[in-house]
């Protein structure tokens, strides 16, 4: 019976010594990248950057430790904005013309059930602070 337990606590020990090892204090269920739309109905700043009144797609994106929100302006058809089920019309020149701003990330601690923006006025304009898109489990600060 001891031989038995030895062999389980061996095979444990070695399970754990080939688990990744999550880096300051990142978790496994860190969930970014999720895709959604909104629609701005007058001239809105986020960071450094203008959106001009449209729809957009959101999207985050990060490399070699830089995170940043693309804004890719889009045209709805086929379904309702907003709603995540919206078409999007392919275009590949869309992605060259996506507006970014860098952003920091805010752990959550649950996945975000809706997509959320949160504005602030800036002397008459509005200014995007964070944003929160559905399935995620970050926020997205500016």
């Amino acid at each position: 019976m001891k031989s038995q337990s030895a062999k389980l606590f061996v095979a444990v020990l070695l399970v754990l010594s080939t688990t990744p090892i999550f880096i300051q204090g990142v978790s496994s269920t860190l969930k970014v990248g999720k895709r959604d739309d909104i629609t701005v109905t007058s001239i809105t700043k986020v960071g450094g950057v203008t959106l001009q009144p449209g729809h957009y797609i959101l999207q985050h994106r990060a490399s070699g430790g830089t995170h940043a929100m693309y804004f890719i302006s889009f045209i709805p058809y086929g379904g309702e904005p907003g709603r995540t089920h919206t078409y999007y019309p392919y275009n590949p020149l869309a992605d060259a013309r996506a507006i970014h701003q860098e952003c920091k990330m805010e752990t959550l601690q649950s996945p975000v059930r809706h997509t959320r923006v949160y504005v602030t006025d800036d002397n008459g304009v509005k200014r995007i602070t964070r944003l929160e898109i559905k399935g995620e489990t970050v926020a997205h600060t500016f």
